[in-house]
């Protein structure tokens, strides 16, 4: 019996075992006992679904890691970066990460460290290889008509938020001040967190501090801290949020809000990396600063409300988060995420028609409303009119087609091929390539050997094959 389970399956012994059994009722358990003797082999664990991207003008390109993929400057890399070696390393999926291996590059750099021979990049992370960036990014495994990008908590189907996700990691590597714009709800303080975990601080501190949400009077003592008996009420000494963040990153939300005298105190301390206490003595920190705000800061400067000295302290990079209506795409997977039930599509529809002030956040709201009246299960599209109440609307004319003209222009100026960007649309092939025509007739897309086109702004650079 040993050596016939060298060469038949556990299953196929017990369907042998059942069927020399007959009727009787005992085959299935002479077929469990097989397969309890001789177990079937554990599957090796799936491999994450990745990609990474690599600049290519303005913008990210990306390329899917299924397999092992070479990074160098070679025409045959996979990954082409310019200063790099021609075969400089080697990127493997694993469950992880993305297992690196030098090729005799060298130069290699995850989040702000040096590599050896071998290291894990994960998603979120920056891979420097002679000093240019490539960011990995999660995929989920949603299928090719709706690739999920995930970056943190956060996650899209919008190319163009796919663009952002690269822009805050690489922002975060740097390690520079980072500000960060966007509307109420956008999600800027996951953003903010993701930068922060992309960092080479990301083991250190992380404290968040709404400057909306306290008192003038209070402000310079929370971001500063106080000594016992400093002012009414300092019953006992408190540290500032500067000495709570001291070796890893600071989040100051609604920055706009800050009076003149604070804002005179946060420039002295990004100048100096001092931080006087209020009531106590000159304390150095070592603190990353990332700011966010829903305001237009540079019309808070020329109003005289807000410091242009400080803003260019804080806006060494600068990340803008899109609206929620400027990513219907993420409508229903997001509702879908926050109810824990599929959405209809005759509901992304309806979704759709709402204008979303409140962003990600007044989804959520939405979201929990609808969580009450269901009970978990599936709304339905009268269930999910009620539940936004009156504010939706209908679509403007012609909305549709500018979305379907911008999805097709984004896709083929951040995929790999224009097969790749075809699928990544969830479009007939049709639908897809009469856009492209389009665009092609307006100048926006080149015409390119084998009559696929490419978006003009890479025809120096031959980025799609």
């Amino acid at each position: 019996m040993a050596a016939l389970a060298e060469v038949i399956s556990p299953e196929e012994m017990a369907a042998f075992v059942a069927a020399r059994r007959g009727p009787s009722g005992r085959g299935p358990r002479a077929a469990a006992a097989v397969a309890a003797r001789w177990p079937a082999p554990e599957e090796p664990a799936a491999a994450a679904a990745l990609s990474v991207w690599v600049p290519a003008g303005a913008q990210w390109r990306e390329v899917v890691v299924d397999d092992r993929v070479v990074v160098g400057s070679s025409a045959h890399a996979d990954v082409r970066l310019p200063h790099a070696a021609p075969r400089h390393c080697q990127l493997e999926p694993r469950p992880d990460g993305l297992c690196v291996r030098d090729l005799g590059g060298g130069d290699l750099r995850i989040a702000g460290a040096p590599l050896g021979q071998r290291g894990t990049l994960r998603p979120g992370q920056v891979l420097r290889v002679a000093g240019g960036p490539v960011v990995c990014l999660a995929k989920a495994p949603a299928g090719p008509k709706r690739p999920w990008v995930q970056a943190g908590r956060m996650g899209s189907a919008t190319p163009a938020m796919w663009q952002t996700f690269a822009d805050l990691a690489l922002a975060g590597e740097s390690g520079a001040p980072l500000l960060i714009g966007g509307e109420s709800g956008a999600g800027k303080e996951l953003a903010a967190r993701f930068a922060h975990d992309a960092s080479a601080r990301a083991d250190g501190p992380w404290v968040a501090l709404n400057c909306a949400a306290l008192p003038a009077g209070l402000l310079e003592a929370e971001l500063f801290g106080a000594r016992k008996g400093a002012f009414t009420g300092a019953v006992a000494h408190r540290d500032g949020a500067f000495v709570r963040a001291d070796g890893g990153t600071l989040l100051l939300d609604e920055l706009a809000e800050l009076s003149p005298a604070a804002q005179a105190a946060l420039l002295r301390v990004l100048e100096t990396g001092e931080v006087q206490v209020v009531g106590g003595a000159v304390q150095r920190v070592d603190v990353r600063v990332i700011a966010a705000t829903h305001r237009d800061l540079r019309q808070a400067v020329a109003a005289g409300a807000f410091r242009l000295d400080l803003l260019h302290r804080l806006a060494v990079t600068e990340v803008r988060l899109p609206a929620l209506r400027e990513r219907p795409r993420d409508l229903g997977p997001l509702l879908a995420h926050f109810l824990g039930a599929p959405v209809s599509a005759p509901c992304a529809q309806v979704l759709q028609r709402h204008p979303w002030p409140g962003n990600v956040r007044e989804l959520r709201n939405v979201a929990a409303r609808l969580a009450m009246r269901t009970g978990g299960r599936s709304p339905g599209p009268a269930e999910l009119s009620r539940a936004l109440g009156p504010r939706a609307a209908a679509p403007a004319p012609g909305s549709v087609r500018r979305e379907r003209r911008t999805l097709v222009a984004e896709l083929l100026a951040t995929s790999a091929t224009v097969s790749d960007a075809q699928r990544a649309s969830g479009l007939p092939r049709s639908t897809f390539f009469r856009y492209v025509r389009r665009l092609r007739a307006e100048g926006a897309v080149a015409e390119r050997s084998g009559g696929r086109a490419a978006p003009a702004c890479f025809r120096a650079e031959q980025t799609l094959s």
